[in-house]
C-alpha cells in the first residue's frame, strides 16, 4: 500500500511538468522584447556572469519515453562537468511525508464534496490504476484532477529521476527548488468547488491525453519551446478564470520563487539545473528572468 501511495504522489509531481494547459498562463508573455526570438528553441542552456564558472540550465520532460530519457553528448558532458544538480524536489523521505496531503483526513470523502454519480464516474476512470475504492473514497479531488491528467507511469524512472541517480553515482551536491508540500499546496488551497469543477473536466478529457502527450514529447525533442507554448494555447482556455487563476500559480508564481531559489548556486558556478521544460520560455519564463537579472543566456543544445 505505501508503494501505491508513492506512485500516487509520483503521478501529481508528473502533472507539474506535463500538464499541456500549464504552458501559456497569459497571452502578455508574448509582449516582451525581452524574450521574443531569443528563448524559442533550446533545452540546455549556458549561464554565466563575469568572474563566475559557467552554469547550466536544462528543461526536461518528466517522462519514460527512451527518447527524452537519453542525453544527448552535450547535455551529458555539462551534466558530468558540474558540482551540483538542482531539481525541483528531490525523491526521499519527503514525498511519503507529504502524500498524506492528496488525502482528506476529516468526515469528508470524495463523494461527499462531488455527489455520489461523479464518485461512481471517478472509481471506474481509476479502475486502470488499480487502486481500491478504500483509497479513491477519501480523495481529494484535485489529486484526482493530476492523476487523470498524466499517463499512468510504468518504470516510475523519469529523466528527473535518471538525473538525480547519476548525480548521486558522480557524488554531486543535490539542491531542491521547491519542496513537495509548497507544490501540492498549490491544489490543496483551491476551493473545493473548483476542485471538483477540474476534475470533471479531466473526466471528459482523460481520452485525449495520450495524444496530447505525444504532440508535447515531439516538439520537446524537437527542442522547439515556441511549440511547448502554442500547444498549451491550444489546450488552455484562456476565458476560464479558473484555469486562468492555477496556471499563474502552476508557472508564473513558480518562475519567479525558482529564480530567487536558484540564484545562490548561479552565483557560485558550476552548478546544473534541471527544471520542466514548460517553465523555459516566455516573458515570464526561468530564461528571460534570469537574463533580466543580468545573466548571459546561451543556448548550448
Amino acid at each position: 500500500m505505501k508503494r501505491l501511495i508513492l506512485n500516487l504522489l509520483l503521478l501529481v509531481t508528473i502533472f507539474l511538468a506535463v500538464f499541456p494547459d500549464a504552458a501559456i498562463a497569459d497571452a502578455s508573455q508574448h509582449e516582451s522584447s525581452i524574450s521574443e526570438g531569443r528563448f524559442e528553441k533550446g533545452l540546455l542552456w549556458e549561464i554565466t556572469r563575469p568572474g563566475r564558472a559557467s552554469s547550466y540550465v536544462f528543461g526536461t520532460m518528466h517522462s519514460e519515453d527512451p527518447r527524452v530519457m537519453t542525453l544527448p553528448p552535450s547535455v551529458q558532458t555539462s551534466f558530468d562537468g558540474s558540482r551540483s544538480l538542482t531539481l525541483e524536489i528531490l525523491p526521499g523521505p519527503e514525498l511519503r511525508a507529504a502524500s498524506k496531503m492528496m488525502f482528506f483526513t476529516d468526515e469528508h470523502t470524495l463523494a461527499s464534496v462531488a455527489g455520489e454519480r461523479l464518485y461512481q464516474e471517478v472509481v471506474s476512470a481509476m479502475a486502470e490504476y488499480g487502486l481500491p475504492d478504500g483509497i479513491i473514497v477519501k480523495m481529494k479531488p484535485w489529486a484526482v484532477f493530476t492523476m487523470l491528467s498524466v499517463p499512468k507511469p510504468k518504470s516510475g524512472i523519469f529523466l528527473d529521476m535518471s538525473l538525480y541517480r547519476m548525480a548521486l553515482q558522480n557524488k554531486m551536491q543535490t539542491l531542491a527548488l521547491e519542496s513537495v508540500q509548497e507544490q501540492l499546496g498549490i491544489f490543496d488551497t483551491l476551493p473545493m468547488k473548483e476542485q471538483v469543477i477540474l476534475m470533471k473536466k479531466s473526466l471528459q478529457d482523460r481520452h485525449a491525453i495520450s495524444e496530447q502527450i505525444n504532440t508535447l514529447t515531439e516538439a520537446y525533442l524537437a527542442r522547439d519551446l515556441k511549440q511547448l507554448q502554442e500547444i498549451g494555447e491550444k489546450f488552455a482556455p484562456r476565458d476560464d478564470p479558473i484555469a486562468k487563476r492555477l496556471m499563474q500559480r502552476l508557472i508564473d508564481d513558480r518562475n519567479l520563487t525558482m529564480v530567487k531559489r536558484m540564484q545562490p548556486q548561479l552565483e557560485e558556478g558550476g552548478a546544473f539545473i534541471a527544471i520542466g521544460a514548460l517553465h523555459l520560455p516566455g516573458r515570464h519564463g526561468i530564461l528571460a528572468l534570469l537574463a533580466e537579472k543580468g545573466y548571459r543566456v546561451r543556448v548550448v543544445y
